[in-house]
């Protein structure tokens, strides 16, 4: 998930403010900070992030398409893009994501969002499975980007934005990665994860029989 922090794009707890949502009078002082965050949104800001593959801040008509392709309603990919397009300028903002999600997501029936940590557990293995890494180990390190021994929520984070097939909520991801994080300290070192993986693979194994 991009945390970027130029004009339109996602930053850690939502979107930077749009200059025209910014209004100046002689009496009062400018709005401030846009409501349309993470915080606000949760839902909305996990899909929109799935959703914005070049993490430019906008959905593009390729990266609906795209979405809808996934799910077989190509042919509503055009439609969409009119309901969300609010200013007709060929990208949709957050703010205009919002307030068509309702719409939109009511097409997609919530295939694009993942939200049961059972979900998003099966969807986990399914994607380290994908990616054929020969031990728990190689895994870890395929989710340790700064390579300092531990996981981080954004590490993690980026990793299930990344390869999973549909969008997770940030708090989602923080519920399950408390449970395992038994020191508290917000990370995963190796033993943890292992666990973890241990955990989730039993998990399945149990749900098979």
């Amino acid at each position: 998930m991009s945390r970027r922090t130029k004009e339109g794009v996602p930053i850690l707890g939502g979107f930077e403010e749009d200059p025209s949502e910014t209004r100046h009078t002689a009496s009062k002082a400018p709005v401030s900070a846009s409501r349309y965050t993470e915080q606000n949104y949760p839902t909305e800001f996990a899909v929109f992030a799935h959703l914005d593959a070049d993490s430019s801040g906008h959905l593009c008509k390729s990266e609906i398409y795209e979405a809808l392709e996934k799910l077989g309603e190509t042919k509503s990919a055009a439609r969409f893009m009119r309901c969300l397009d609010e200013n007709g300028d060929g990208e949709v903002t957050f703010k205009e994501f919002c307030q068509g999600y309702g719409n939109f997501m009511k097409k997609v029936d919530n295939r694009l969002i993942i939200n049961t940590r059972q979900q998003l557990e099966a969807a986990l293995i399914d994607a380290m499975q994908k990616q054929n890494f020969p031990n728990v180990r190689a895994a870890f390190l395929k989710f340790d980007k700064d390579k300092n021994n531990q996981i981080c929520l954004d590490e993690l984070l980026a990793f299930v934005n990344e390869f999973l097939p549909a969008a997770v909520t940030t708090a989602l991801v923080k519920e399950w990665m408390q449970e395992y994080d038994k020191n508290g300290n917000g990370k995963f070192h190796i033993m943890e994860f292992d666990k973890c993986i241990g955990e989730f693979i039993k998990k399945e194994g149990d749900s098979d029989k």
